[in-house]
């Protein structure tokens, strides 16, 4: 009796041990959460979105990189990332960005999709669930008053033939200029063509001061200003590294300039400096004055660190 009981718990031990060790060859090296804190909100209203990454830096080589960069209807006001966290021997990075939209409707964020690469050398993503939003409109009180007017008819306004001969005769004018300012130009070109010697620096360095002299931060042209900005740096790269960057997503970029053995701190800050640009570019998110002087210096101390350091 006691030799069949004995038999029973050790094949129970060995059961326990074998799901065990199966649950853990099949355990995900990476785990992607995301929520919100309501699913229903007025327009306008804002919405907390949190992401949470959870890996195993033994089974990941390269780590995840800052999702939202695009968030579909949704625009990023702000967002925020938390110092990483490690338990039990994995990491946890959590982001928070605070989302609206001025579109009533429902509406659903994009499944967001993180790059990371094995031990082994695989490329995989992973991508974050799908969340649905309702946006409703403001709701009329009792004290609104229906106090809009109908638009009024388009008036037309009748032109005569002095009109007319005088628009013809502006753009014979005009044409004729066009027309003989390309021609000079190009006549002028095929005498002189002077070979260019300007470095990648200096071509960078030059393009960033016209952009600073133009004052689109104070025009409220942010979202152009981080476009220029961006490729300034994607052209200094192209010619300084001989990459090709067209049609290039910031992750593709910063794989094919690791895959050239380029200084990984290097290549860390212009990744980062790239991403910030996509949240404006592309999410558009709107960064302060303190964090759009940091990003000029950054893009200056890019060009620095790469011109120092080139063989």
């Amino acid at each position: 009796m006691i030799k069949k009981l004995f038999t029973i718990l050790l094949s129970s031990c060995l059961l326990i041990c074998s799901i065990y060790s199966f649950s853990q060859s099949n355990e995900l090296p990476i785990i992607i959460n995301s929520s919100v804190n309501k699913h229903k909100v007025t327009i306008a209203d804002q919405i907390t979105y949190t992401v949470t990454l959870t890996y195993d830096p033994k089974k990941i080589k390269t780590p995840p990189f800052s999702p939202g960069t695009n968030l579909s209807s949704f625009e990023i006001k702000d967002y925020k990332i938390y110092k990483q966290k490690k338990k039990k021997g994995k990491i946890i990075q959590k982001y928070e960005y605070i989302i609206t939209t001025f579109t009533i409707g429902e509406f659903k964020i994009t499944p967001l999709e993180v790059n990371y690469t094995t031990h082994s050398g695989e490329e995989k993503k992973i991508t974050a669930p799908e969340i649905s939003i309702i946006v409703e409109g403001i709701k009329p009180s009792q004290t609104d008053r229906g106090d809009i007017r109908d638009i009024k008819s388009p008036v037309y306004i009748k032109w005569g033939f002095l009109f007319y001969l005088i628009l013809a005769i502006i753009l014979l004018i005009i044409g004729g200029g066009t027309g003989l300012y390309f021609y000079r130009k190009k006549k002028t070109e095929l005498f002189s063509a002077p070979q260019d010697t300007t470095t990648a620096e200096e071509i960078a360095f030059r393009e960033l001061e016209k952009i600073s002299q133009m004052d689109l931060i104070k025009q409220g042209k942010i979202k152009l200003y981080y476009i220029l900005i961006s490729e300034v740096i994607r052209k200094y790269i192209e010619k300084r590294f001989e990459i090709s960057v067209l049609d290039r997503t910031t992750y593709e970029l910063y794989r094919q300039m690791r895959m050239l053995n380029i200084n990984n701190k290097q290549c860390r800050q212009i990744r980062d400096f790239l991403e910030e640009c996509d949240l404006v570019k592309f999410a558009k998110f709107e960064p302060g004055e303190k964090t759009i002087n940091a990003d000029f210096i950054m893009a200056k101390e890019i060009i620095e660190t790469n011109t120092k350091n080139s063989p």
